[in-house]
């Protein structure tokens, strides 16, 4: 075998470890990919888990308290609350609007696909509208809301929720 017929064989020999090597990379593009997938989706269903915690949360301090049951009853009626009921009444709003900018963010973001073709304002908007109700809610929410949330979401919140335009 001279030298010739030497090189022949090692750029046939090399030719192949390159074919073996792009189908090996292939190969790992391809699982690296599903593995993507799958790991997106475990974050989707970890983050609604965490929102719906938050939710149940919030009904929790109510559930807990019966006097500030009666808050947040008269609170959606309207009815008259004194100063410290106010005030109160004021902190659940705060608790439901954090846990609502946090899904509006991540619909914003593209973190979670809309909840059956629903933007998340839209969804939790007729309950967040009875919240905001009450004169007093109103005037928490112009007074204090602006300083609270980013200002898209109070923007939006604000023109799907007070004003009663859609998305």
């Amino acid at each position: 075998m001279d030298i010739m017929e030497l090189g022949a064989i090692g750029e046939l020999v090399g030719g192949v470890a390159v074919i073996g090597s792009l189908i090996f990379v292939g190969f790992q593009v391809r699982h690296n990919s599903v593995l993507t997938e799958q790991t997106g989706r475990i974050a989707g269903a970890t983050m609604l888990q965490e929102t719906n915690k938050s939710y149940a949360d919030f009904f929790r301090l109510i559930a807990a308290s019966p006097e500030l049951a009666s808050i947040y009853s008269k609170g959606r009626r309207g009815e008259p609350l004194d100063p410290i009921e106010v005030a109160r009444y004021e902190s659940l709003l705060q608790v439901h609007f954090a846990w609502l900018e946090v899904n509006y963010s991540q619909q914003k973001l593209a973190l979670r696909d809309e909840i059956g073709g629903f933007d998340v304002l839209e969804l939790v908007g007729p309950f967040s509208r009875k919240l905001l109700a009450a004169s007093y809610a109103r005037e928490w929410w112009e007074r204090d809301a602006a300083y609270q949330y980013t200002p898209s979401f109070y923007q939006d919140a604000t023109r799907i929720l007070l004003d009663g335009r859609g998305a």
